[in-house]
């Protein structure tokens, strides 16, 4: 099983879209994979959260900040059964969309992630874009940007701040002894 939050949700998936695949080295491991639990996943596909984590948020329709590898893009597989993800509402590294300010944050995450230049995502693609771009376009870069500094001043951070473990918890246990896939309160 795999507890992953955060960069060790990044690692998390790129090591299981890398290694436990068809046709990747590890492949003949992936029936041992019992569950993983996915806390702020920036990886994480569209619409999927845990059932006990529902209560939290209420935006649909957003995914992982990572705008190139992630479950459910083109080349990449859908999340797994025995995989859940655990966010917060507001959450920019697990909770975006498609819309600008969202590319603009998806580029900044490319850089950090040292990619600066090589694809339309990148805070070179951008700025490029913004440069031949509507004024809508601009302010939403500037959206983009103000939203990022107010995520990070925020107290308390729906990244940073401790999570409620029971129902992940209970869905771990549920996986580790009975091998089910089923949420802990349908156990």
């Amino acid at each position: 099983s795999l507890g992953i939050y955060s960069q060790g949700a990044i690692v998390g998936s790129y090591f299981y879209f890398r290694f436990l695949q068809p046709g990747q080295p590890l492949a003949w491991r992936a029936p041992d994979l019992k569950g993983v639990l996915a806390y702020a996943n920036p990886c994480r596909q569209t619409d999927s959260i845990a059932s006990w984590a529902k209560p939290w948020v209420s935006a649909t329709g957003t995914h992982g900040l990572d705008p190139l590898q992630r479950f459910g893009l083109p080349g990449f597989p859908a999340k797994p059964d025995n995989w859940v993800d655990v966010y917060r509402a507001g959450d920019i590294f697990a909770e975006n969309r498609d819309d600008q300010a969202s590319a603009v944050r998806a580029a900044v995450y490319e850089a950090v992630m040292n990619d600066w230049t090589s694809n339309p995502f990148s805070l070179a693609g951008q700025i490029a874009a913004a440069c031949h771009a509507p004024l809508n376009e601009v302010l939403a870069v500037i959206q983009a940007m103000i939203s990022g500094l107010v995520f990070l001043a925020s107290n308390p951070n729906p990244h940073y701040a401790p999570f409620e473990l029971e129902g992940g918890k209970n869905w771990m246990r549920g996986r580790l002894t009975t091998g089910s896939v089923l949420d802990p309160d349908v156990l």
